[in-house]
């Protein structure tokens, strides 16, 4: 059965424009759909970033690969996310991570400039873009600040509880994270088997319960 297809209507980035006006909107971005297969390079590290990238479908990682070949996970992006936007926007010449697909993704390209740049005939929806393009950055920066504060912390120990604490929606309730093992070590820029063998010590010591990428944070006794 076919995947249900997004509702571009409902997403943050054209919140508030009347449908009907999107198709001429979406001309005037320079739209570009494609469909990709899984584990495909979308945007490769050192590439000049000119458009962003809308997710309809499928999963993306953000990676940044040091020169060794260390690689690190910078996110995990589902249908109704964007990619590549902050860089595109700054005007770096060229990306310091790379976005590969996890699994089969549609893109809808989008060009960046454009979104600060109205048509020649101005029209209501593309301020209203401009302004939802502005809510959507400054909420990268959030995200931005919870990961430094993640990595600020000395331990891997205290690395990983704080990421699972700010995750956890209450003590006691199930739920689960976007990374696998190695995904989270890469996340966490520490050792997978340092992961793990803190994992083991916190639920030996009855602070969480896990499997997989499932957790319980526990309350204290």
């Amino acid at each position: 059965m076919p995947k249900k297809r997004i509702d571009l209507a409902h997403l943050p980035l054209f919140a508030g424009i009347d449908p009907p006006l999107l198709a001429p909107l979406l001309d005037c971005l320079q739209a570009q759909e494609v469909t990709v297969p899984a584990h495909t390079t979308l945007l490769a590290q050192g590439d000049a970033p000119t458009r962003m990238g809308l997710l309809l479908s499928g999963t993306v990682q953000v990676i940044q690969q040091e020169a060794d070949g260390t690689r690190h996970v910078q996110a995990e992006l589902g249908p109704g996310q964007l990619f590549s936007e902050v860089f595109a926007f700054a005007r770096v010449p060229a990306l310091p991570v790379s976005v590969v697909a996890v699994s089969p993704c549609t893109v809808l390209w989008l060009h960046a400039q454009r979104i600060l740049s109205p048509c020649s005939a101005p029209c209501p929806q593309h301020r209203l873009l401009a302004e939802n393009m502005m809510t959507i950055l400054a909420q990268r920066i959030l995200l931005l600040h919870r990961k430094i504060t993640y990595l600020s912390q000395r331990k891997t120990r205290e690395k990983l509880l704080a990421y699972l604490r700010d995750q956890s929606p209450a003590p006691g309730v199930c739920f689960s994270i976007p990374f696998n093992r190695q995904q989270l070590a890469d996340y966490l820029c520490v050792e997978r088997s340092a992961l793990s063998a803190e994992l083991g010590k916190l639920r030996d010591a009855g602070v969480l319960l896990f499997h997989k990428n499932t957790f319980t944070l526990l309350a204290p006794k």
